[in-house]
């Protein structure tokens, strides 16, 4: 096997991964802003389903850099 071969095997499974981590970035920033409004408000405190779903993101985000065997990481 060559560099080329290595390469689109590698490509075929960080495209797609990369997809799926783009998507979860994505609600993971929306969840971030809604919880960062309650923190800058004083006094409030970040709702439970909302830090639940927060780190529900967090854990899908890990799981799916994980499945890469390291070839990419994630960021949470």
């Amino acid at each position: 096997m060559g560099v080329a071969s290595d390469m689109a095997k590698l490509m075929e499974i960080i495209i797609p991964t990369e997809q799926k981590l783009e998507s979860l970035y994505k609600k993971q920033k929306f969840l971030y802003n809604k919880a960062k409004k309650f923190h800058l408000d004083k006094g409030k405190k970040i709702p439970l389903t909302l830090q639940k779903a927060l780190e529900d993101i967090n854990k899908q985000i890990t799981d799916v850099a994980y499945s890469t065997n390291g070839r990419l990481n994630g960021i949470v």
